[in-house]
């Protein structure tokens, strides 16, 4: 490994798994919150190989990528670096991202206000906050993408919560083709593997997932939700498929 890996999808699709990944690989890993946005404080970041999770809420129209993770800015201070853009499909995505606020099945859905607060992102419970996500992800993606093709071979695009390779490419990508066949971990990999796929964390599974009231949880949220989603017509953005194709293409 030379550069520094930059997992920066949104958070919610498979941050933790990587964050496991990268621990059991040896890689000093920070799963955070603010490693990516402006200012980037390059004395935390020169710490770490591997970074995951963080992103915005709500979209800011006026920086590049929304507030979300400084793409350009990470590029320029470390020009060896690599990308790895996880993804997940919009509808399990905005499950998880509602539990994870907060929203039970004892939710009861508020008026919209007309004002997005984003310290509030967590408390209320209104349709408009679920379309700012929703809208926040969608344009981030875009913009992401549109940057990450002028050099798609240091770029991995990966659903590692359906992906059953996913840690045979996360390790080809970070060191090398033929890397997972040849480390000292394999049992620790393994574990990895066999849950990365399934809807399943690997390692330090969130408190939500332990809920006794989850799935009664998760109905509530994708009953709420599911409007929304239908109304999209998709479940993964073009753009990042797009995107997937073309960095396959180069490292096939």
């Amino acid at each position: 490994m030379t550069g520094k890996i930059f997992c920066v999808g949104m958070h919610k699709a498979g941050t933790t798994s990587i964050h496991a990944f990268a621990k059991a690989m040896r890689l000093k890993s920070s799963h955070t919150l603010q490693w990516s946005r402006k200012p980037l404080l390059k004395n935390f970041l020169d710490k770490y190989d591997v970074f995951s999770d963080g992103g915005n809420h709500y979209y800011a129209e006026d920086d590049e990528f929304g507030g979300n993770h400084d793409l350009r800015g990470l590029r320029n201070l470390y020009p060896d670096c690599k990308f790895v853009l996880q993804y997940r499909e919009i509808r399990p995505w905005m499950v998880s991202k509602m539990i994870h606020a907060g929203w039970s099945a004892a939710t009861r859905v508020e008026p919209d206000t007309g004002v997005l607060i984003h310290d509030q992102w967590k408390s209320t419970r209104t349709m408009e906050v679920l379309r700012a996500w929703i809208a926040n992800r969608v344009k981030y993606h875009a913009a992401a993408a549109a940057y990450l093709k002028n050099f798609p071979e240091d770029v991995l695009v990966i659903d590692v919560t359906k992906d059953s390779n996913a840690t045979l490419k996360l390790a080809d990508f970070v060191f090398g083709p033929g890397t997972y066949e040849t480390v000292d971990r394999l049992d620790q990999l393994d574990k990895i593997k066999n849950r990365i796929g399934r809807r399943i964390v690997p390692i330090n599974m969130p408190r939500e997932n332990k809920s006794k009231n989850n799935q009664a949880d998760r109905a509530r949220c994708s009953e709420i939700v599911n409007g929304l989603v239908d109304d999209l017509g998709f479940q993964v953005e073009q753009s990042i498929l797009d995107l997937k194709d073309a960095t396959e293409k180069v490292s096939a």
